[in-house]
């Protein structure tokens, strides 16, 4: 059973490989608090062993994920609901977690404090699943008094929330932090071919092949020129993505990294001339945009989040609808004039 002492409870639908997902397994052990639970919920058989050891020192974690949960874990977690108190912290990540956590304070007799972290702009229902998007709508034209804050992660999501009647004595932005004491001391040498990495997972939200599209352009004035893919999705089993490459002749220029423990991805970015995330929708503020700058590449984005205020004179950003044609053609003028 628990105490009533305060306590930090994270409901997040599972631990799998995604922004906000990376963001709360960096940040669970640098809270001061030793009382924090971890509620995990949905599609949780999908998740790395390695990412839950990675703060099961840190914190309880609870299943109850209806496919694969146990009586004890479920015996945990309806003990925990009935000890919430008013000194309790909820922080929900995700809009299905903002959509049960809304529930259960809603319910509850005890008012805890319930903070929703959205970290991404207004989605768009035909990327997202059908209950994804059924808890958002409810969220945002439902359940918006229900939590104390609602913190984001960049003012663009903010923005776009207000516009669509969040109310703004709720809303605050943390802007993401970074460890630059983890970075490799590993720097480019003459020797390291031109190099573009992108890290993203295979999603149309990242647009993967718009950037494949500019790469094999550009491949033909640099034959050398090679691109590294880091993220779910980027591996030789992904169909889609193995036909493009065919059909676009880079198949032995592309390296498929899949995914990759975060000092090997930044070791391959420290390694990388420029680094490339044309993300059509979505992004609130993408953490591997500020995270390649500060190993040394030359940033490319899209105006979608916060990317502009990332990128600010350090690199190139792009209107979401530009062609494959106009990012090639900045990719020679980079070359072109040596400014890597």
């Amino acid at each position: 059973m628990y105490s009533a002492s305060k306590r930090i409870i994270h409901f997040i639908p599972n631990l799998c490989v995604g922004g906000a997902e990376t963001f709360l397994i960096r940040l669970i052990p640098l809270l001061s608090t030793k009382h924090q639970v971890v509620i995990l919920f949905w599609n949780t058989k999908k998740i790395p062993a390695a990412r839950i050891h990675c703060i099961s020192s840190f914190c309880k974690v609870i299943c109850i994920d209806p496919f694969n949960t146990s009586f004890a874990s479920l015996s945990s977690f309806f003990g925990l609901l009935i000890s919430l108190s008013h000194e309790d912290y909820v922080f929900s990540w995700l809009h299905l977690s903002d959509f049960l956590a809304s529930i259960i304070k809603l319910i509850h007799p005890r008012n805890f404090k319930l903070f929703w972290n959205i970290r991404n702009i207004p989605i768009i229902h035909s990327q997202y699943s059908h209950l994804t998007f059924i808890c958002y709508y409810l969220c945002l034209y439902l359940f918006k008094w229900i939590p104390d804050k609602v913190i984001f992660n960049s003012s663009t999501a903010k923005k776009s929330f207000l516009e669509r009647g969040l109310p703004s004595s709720k809303c605050i932005v943390i802007h993401n932090g970074f460890n630059i004491s983890s970075l490799p001391y590993y720097t480019r040498s003459v020797h390291d071919p031109f190099t573009i990495v992108c890290c993203a997972r295979f999603h149309p939200q990242k647009n993967h092949i718009l950037l494949l599209e500019s790469f094999a352009l550009f491949k033909q004035k640099c034959p050398d020129a090679l691109l590294r893919l880091i993220g779910p999705g980027c591996d030789s089993s992904n169909s889609k993505l193995m036909s493009c490459l065919k059909d676009l002749g880079i198949v032995g220029s592309v390296v498929l990294h899949s995914v990759l423990p975060y000092n090997d991805t930044l070791s391959i970015m420290r390694r990388s001339h420029i680094s490339m995330l044309l993300s059509s929708f979505g992004e609130s503020f993408p953490n591997v945009v500020a995270e390649s700058i500060i190993c040394g590449c030359y940033p490319i984005a899209t105006d979608v989040g916060d990317s502009s205020y990332i990128i600010r004179s350090k690199g190139k950003i792009f209107p979401v609808n530009s062609s494959p044609h106009e990012i090639y053609s900045y990719l020679l003028l980079l070359l072109y004039k040596a400014l890597l």
